[in-house]
Formats: C-alpha cells, structure tokens, sequence
C-alpha cells in the first residue's frame, strides 16, 4: 500500500505564525480508506488510491485553536503532486503511484448536489419565517445548517450530522473486539459512578414482566450512564472559544483533551448509542455471561426504543442547546446529554429533531403544536413527565420537511467527513 507523505507548504503571498496540518478525503472508498488522519509537515499515512476523486483539507491554527479550513481536490497520478490553496500550496509524495479510477459523474454531481443543498436551506428558512414560536425566545433558536468549504461552499443541513456514522456500522473482526472489550470494561463503572450497580439493573432486567415503573428505572439509568461516560470523555467549549470560527462542526484536541461544542457531544452521544445497540446482539446465550451481559440487556432496550438528536432551548434563559433522546415504545422520554448529567427540568422546549432510521432515511424533523400548526416549539415536560406517552406524543407534534435530500446529505458526509471515528474518540486514540 502506497505511503503519502506531507512534505512540504510554500506561501508565496506573506509570511505567517500559523501552523498547518492537512487530512485526505477518498469520498468513493469505503472505511477505513476512506479518510486519513491530520497530518503535520513531514508526517506520513498510508492510503489506498483506488477510485477518485481525492480531496485534501487544509486546517489552520493560531496557536491551539483553529483559524481556518480549506478543501482542494488533489491528482495523484505521479509520484508527487501540489494541492493549491487560496495563499498556499501544499506538497505531497507517494511512495509509489499506481493507475485509479476516477468517478466523473460523482464530481460532474457536485454542483447538482451544492445546489439543492442551497435551495433546501433557503425553502428551510422561508417556512421559519412563515411560522411563529410559542415562546418568544425560541425564535433564536435554530441550528439550520452550517458551511462547509468547497467552492462554490456547501450549505448542509444539520440533519447530516445524524448520518455522519453511516447508514450501517461496519467494523473488522478485531475493532469488533476490541470496541467490546472497552464498554464491557468502561460502562459498569459509569453506571456505578451516576446511577446503579450493574447487578441491580440485570437483575431487574431479568423480571419476567416489567412494569412501566421497571422500565423508567430501566431507559433513565441507560440514559445517565451513557451521558457519565460520554461527558468524561469530553470537554465542552463554545466553537468561538476552541476555534476562531463562530459556527465549525467537528471536535478539536487541545492540549490531548478532546474539546467540542453540544452539536459534536450530541452527535458523539447518538453515535455512540447506535454503535452500542448493534455490537451487542442480544441471544439467549448472552444471557448468561456474568457482569458482560450487562453491555447485552442495555443494547436489547435500546433497540427497542428510537434515537434522537434535539435541538432547542434550555435553562431559564432559554438558550440553544442540542442533546439526545432515548425514546421506548411506550412510557416516557428520556434525555441523553455530553456535558454531564441530565437534569429534566433544564431542559425546556424542542424545535427540531433529527435521526436517521433504520432504512438509512435522514429524518429532518420540526415540533409543530398539532392544534396550531402555525406554531413551533415543544415543551419538554410532554414527553418527560412519569405517566407521558412520549414517542406517541412525539410523533403527534413531528413535522418532517419531505423534500427528499438523502443523496445529497449522503455525500455531504463523504466529503465532509469527520476526523475521527467515534469509538477512536472514546478510546482516546487521537
């Protein structure tokens, strides 16, 4: 497999104090070839160039934070190659160059692609305007999308985030393993340290009937310990704080501590819930493996229930915040949250919700009032409240947008694919 090798940056224009790194992007391979991770001047990955385009991300920093990102597409029919950036090229050496095949109607696709994304986002603030909240703060509240920086620049829709993981979670032999091992060995101590012991929750587990009473006890110890584990793993910060850039999507690492806003610890939550439910297949054998069935009886209720990214306001000031929700078939919702415990009564109302199903389908969802449509923004306490049916109650007060963008979001995701799987995150393999 060839080695690439970031061997040089030249800046003909002025001479600066910033430091750069850069990561490929292979849209059209398949993980773990799909991406490489950031790379410093000097520095080497192996990759595998089978199907273009290639695309090379440039990060910027001023000191820990960073200042910028630029996107270049790349060729790399030789054995070296220049990617050219607004002020800067960046070179780049392959130990050895192979012939690959390049996807002209994926690249040709682009600009369709832009486009819609640009029209759905525009459709998307029209209807906003067209409707009012039912608290006046909530009218601030709305995450409709962030910039990526191709050229012309993508306007994606925050839905994207729910299937930044994929469709399907898809690992070897040997990451199987070893993602396991780590929750057979990390959740029974977040689970002591928020919630019960793991010998209480199975043995509540194996009640041959379950009472509503059994099953909130059940959902709101998942929901805690899932929040004690990702919020140890993460430290938040305000995107201004972390980097120059008001509004950046992805997790920076300061200092070795992995720092991002509610929009990544919210997307590391959900993503980590799914990887969990679908790595710990529930058997009758399962049943009987000791303290490590623990991981097993907590994915089998998690499939039984749906997952949610939310946005909204919370706290007396009603400022915007995203977090997630277990939601079970019955009973009520519970409240998964990456900077620390839940507390229900923080959190106040829902404007938006987003998730993608089980087809691989991106639900972009609005909480509309079902008596007044003209009105948007759901009070929590509908869904929480002990004797709510949440996801009943849920689904009554979602409106999903039906413009059809799953393609577009779909490679939105390839290219703007994240640095890190989430399970490198939470191994703290970075």
């Amino acid at each position: 497999m060839p080695s690439l090798r970031f061997s040089a940056i030249r800046n003909d224009h002025y001479i600066d104090s910033k430091a750069y790194r850069v990561h490929l992007v292979c849209p059209l391979q398949q993980a773990p070839y799909h991406r490489t991770s950031l790379l410093r001047k000097g520095e080497s990955a192996e990759v595998s160039l089978t199907q273009g385009p290639f695309y090379l991300v440039l990060h910027a920093y001023e000191g820990n934070r960073l200042s910028g990102r630029e996107v270049s597409e790349v060729d790399f029919s030789n054995h070296s190659t220049t990617a050219h950036f607004q002020t800067l090229r960046v070179s780049l050496e392959l130990s050895e160059a192979k012939p690959y095949a390049v996807d002209a109607a994926f690249r040709a696709g682009i600009a369709e692609a832009t486009n819609r994304l640009s029209l759905y986002v525009e459709e998307d603030l029209q209807r906003l305007q067209q409707m009012q909240p039912r608290e006046k703060a909530l009218q601030h509240t709305h995450s409709v999308y962030y910039e990526f920086p191709l050229n012309p620049t993508l306007f994606v829709p925050y839905v994207a985030l729910a299937g930044r993981l994929g469709k399907t979670i898809s690992c070897t032999e040997k990451e199987l393993n070893e993602w396991q091992s780590f929750f057979i060995r990390e959740f029974p101590i977040a689970m002591r340290e928020c919630a019960s012991s793991p010998a209480q929750f199975m043995s509540k587990c194996r009640e041959t009937s379950l009472t509503a009473a059994d099953l909130f006890y059940v959902y709101n110890n998942i929901a805690v310990t899932f929040s004690r584990l990702i919020a140890s793993r993460v430290s938040y910060a305000k995107d201004i704080e972390a980097t120059t850039m008001p509004d950046y999507v992805g997790f920076n690492v300061i200092d070795n501590n992995l720092v991002g806003d509610c929009e990544d610890g919210s997307q590391l939550v959900y993503d980590t819930m799914r990887i969990f439910r679908t790595i710990f297949p529930l058997t009758q054998n399962d049943l009987s493996r000791g303290q490590t069935s623990l991981c097993y009886y907590v994915a089998h209720f998690l499939n039984k229930a749906e997952l949610w990214m939310l946005q909204g306001a919370v706290s007396e000031e009603r400022q915007t915040h995203v977090w997630c929700a277990i939601m079970p078939h019955s009973g009520p919702v519970h409240f998964v949250e990456s900077t620390g415990l839940p507390e229900t009564s923080f959190y106040k109302s829902i404007v938006r919700a987003w998730q993608i199903d089980h087809a691989g389908h991106f639900a972009d969802t609005m909480l509309v009032d079902p008596e007044r449509p003209q009105l948007y923004g759901m009070p929590t306490s509908t869904l929480t409240h002990y004797q709510a049916d949440g996801l009943a109650t849920f689904r009554r007060w979602s409106l999903r947008n039906k413009t059809a963008i799953n393609h577009e979001l779909k490679f939105v995701n390839l290219v703007d694919a994240p640095l890190m799987h989430p399970m490198k995150l939470l191994m703290r393999k970075f």
